[in-house]
């Protein structure tokens, strides 16, 4: 593991989640690069830096915990391509491992990155996963499935909406049947409306868009 100079480290923004078992991840850019960082919160309500690692250099970063021993990282490189690792983190200690797999994917814009994902109905035991970034102006939705024993990581489908828009929000939607995986992406279109789309990942992993509606739908 590399050295971490706390002292020197500015951190600009951070995101948390989490884990389980007294675990709380946090993910923060600063002027290093993005890092993980793992603490724990105590019975007595202590928290204690238990562990970290490097995520890479880069800026918005993001995490999404599938369960306590399996989370996923993205962000953006300075390339501004996508990033995605994944990382085991012992539950008991909440130390955490070196990154199990890794992939890059397309363009992202500064701030529009997001990342949500649940167990889908993909292969059985694999997690789903799903980003949302701009690309060219356009919501772009990537889908990925990550194996639940190793952390591998498999690119599946992808899908840019038709309209330009701004401020993505993307979150998974639960509660249509066993077996269903569907997520729903906010933004800010070009004329200034909020637009919200819903999006079914297929038994065959590939994105469907079900429907699209904006807040002017409502004066019409």
């Amino acid at each position: 593991k590399l050295a971490h100079d706390f002292e020197q480290t500015v951190v600009e923004k951070a995101r948390s989640i989490y884990a389980g078992f007294g675990t709380l991840i946090v993910i923060a850019d600063t002027n290093n690069g993005v890092y993980l960082y793992s603490y724990g919160i105590t019975a007595n309500q202590t928290v204690t830096l238990r562990d970290w690692n490097v995520v890479g250099a880069g800026s918005e970063g993001r995490v999404h915990n599938f369960n306590a021993r399996l989370i996923l990282t993205a962000h953006r490189q300075t390339n501004g391509t996508l990033m995605l690792k994944s990382w085991e983190i012992e539950p008991v200690s909440g130390m955490l491992s070196n990154p199990l797999d890794s992939m890059s994917g397309s363009g992202v814009a500064v701030g529009e990155l997001e990342l949500s994902g649940w167990t889908g109905p993909g292969t059985a035991g694999d997690f789903n996963v799903v980003t949302a970034s701009l690309a060219g102006g356009n919501p772009h939705i990537r889908n990925y499935t990550v194996n639940f024993q190793d952390g591998a990581i498999t690119y599946e489908d992808s899908l840019t909406s038709s309209l330009t828009g701004s401020g993505l929000a993307l979150t998974q939607v639960n509660g249509f049947g066993v077996g269903r995986s569907i997520y729903a992406l906010a933004f800010r279109n070009s004329s200034g409306n909020l637009v919200v789309q819903s999006y079914e990942i297929e038994s065959d992993m590939q994105i469907t868009l079900l429907a699209s509606s904006t807040d002017q739908d409502l004066f019409n």
